[in-house]
């Protein structure tokens, strides 16, 4: 046993699972009775397998495992940051300088993210557990690039604190695929870019030339932004935040495109959709999660198979239907069980010519799944035969 670390003996059927790389323990797994301190580390074994993970008491994930070597130290921690930074080789270029770089589980640091937006890097940790192994990345991350500054997020408070170097602006730009777009870091983890979707929107605006194309929840604009840079003809976005129209419509000025122009619409989708009679060549679907607990699931379901109906309605025919669901409660069998049942029901065939997911510096471990949550797929809308 390893000296100064609590220890725990858990239920030989969680040995598989755990050897498989699953990262969890939930506290009905841990024997009644044990206690440590919050941000403390654990030795866990089950059966064969041995490993250290932090202990969060408050928390239905009583422990994350991140070793299974030793308890991790500023060794460790600079190894997993290096291991992440030459991942995201390919994507850290004059092109794109924002990404995620750590990306929690699937980088083995569980309950931790760590996205760079140009000279600033933000740390966001997912417990008070996790909140406490902070500094020790954040110098960690300091060793691979000079950067202006590194801030962090906590699980409870809202608000950022320098950790190394300066707290960024309010509000500055940064690049994707040598789009523009500004973000800003201190109002949550809506930054004003989702990073998980780059490669997707990638794919998309690949396909835009001479299309008409509908956004729909739209966000700040960067499916827009990537439609028109692909020379989409024409461009509508609809969002029912008028701050993140007003946000679109910056980013539109900000690379030379006119909001006027390209009409940025604050409203509801589904009410828009019902309204509206015009069809367009490109239909993008990207709706915020609609369930964050299993007991949301079934209404989740009924909410995108109505969602997709509205959408396809408004596909030409011989069109493109971009649907993504970030939904980590639906699966990707029932998300394209909802899409069957919208093409069923609008009275067209569907027909997968794209299987997308989230972007390359979002690994997942093959033994936790749950770090696996969007979904994107590019359907062909016809009329059935």
């Amino acid at each position: 046993m390893t000296r100064n670390v609590r220890s725990v003996v858990l239920p030989l059927g969680l040995e598989r699972s755990l050897a498989e790389g699953h990262r969890w323990i939930y506290r009905e797994h841990v024997p009644p009775g044990f206690q440590a301190e919050a941000g403390s580390w654990v030795e866990v074994t089950c059966g064969a397998f041995r490993g250290f993970a932090l202990w969060e008491p408050g928390s239905a994930i009583a422990l994350r495992i991140y070793s299974e070597s030793g308890v991790p130290d500023a060794r460790w921690f600079q190894a997993a940051t290096r291991r992440a930074w030459e991942l995201r080789a390919a994507v850290r270029s004059v092109e794109t300088d924002a990404f995620r770089l750590l990306n929690g589980e699937g980088d083995g640091v569980p309950g931790i993210v760590a996205d760079v937006y140009g000279p600033f890097c933000v740390l966001l940790a997912y417990s008070p557990a996790s909140e406490t192994l902070l500094p020790e990345i954040a110098r960690a991350i300091s060793k691979l690039q000079r950067f202006k500054g590194i801030v962090g997020r906590g699980s409870e408070e809202p608000g950022l604190r320098a950790l190394i170097g300066d707290l960024p602006p309010e509000s500055f730009p940064i690049r994707e695929h040598g789009i523009k777009h500004r973000v800003e870091l201190h109002v949550g983890q809506k930054t004003g870019l989702f990073l998980d979707h780059r490669e997707n929107r990638a794919w998309l605006g690949a396909r835009c030339q001479g299309q008409t194309l509908l956004n729909l929840f739209s966000y700040t604009g960067a499916f827009s932004l990537h439609a028109l840079k692909g020379g989409a003809s024409s461009v509508t976005s609809v969002d029912l935040a008028a701050p993140a129209c007003e946000a679109a419509r910056e980013n539109f000025r900000l690379n030379g495109f006119d909001p006027e122009t390209h009409p940025i619409v604050a409203e509801d989708v589904n009410k828009f959709l019902v309204a509206s009679e015009k069809s367009f060549d490109i239909v993008v679907s990207d709706p915020p999660s609609f369930a964050k607990e299993k007991k949301h699931r079934e209404g989740a379901l009924r909410a995108y198979t109505r969602l997709h109906t509205l959408a396809l309605r408004r596909v030409k025919p011989g069109g493109l239907f971009c649907a993504a669901s970030c939904t980590a409660q639906i699966g990707e069998d029932d998300f394209l069980e909802t899409l069957a049942r919208a093409g069923r029901e609008a009275g067209v065939s569907l027909q997968v010519i794209h299987r997308g997911g989230q972007a390359t510096d979002h690994p997942w471990q093959i033994g936790h799944l749950e770090s696996r949550y969007l979904k994107f797929y590019g359907l062909r809308v016809s009329r059935r035969a």
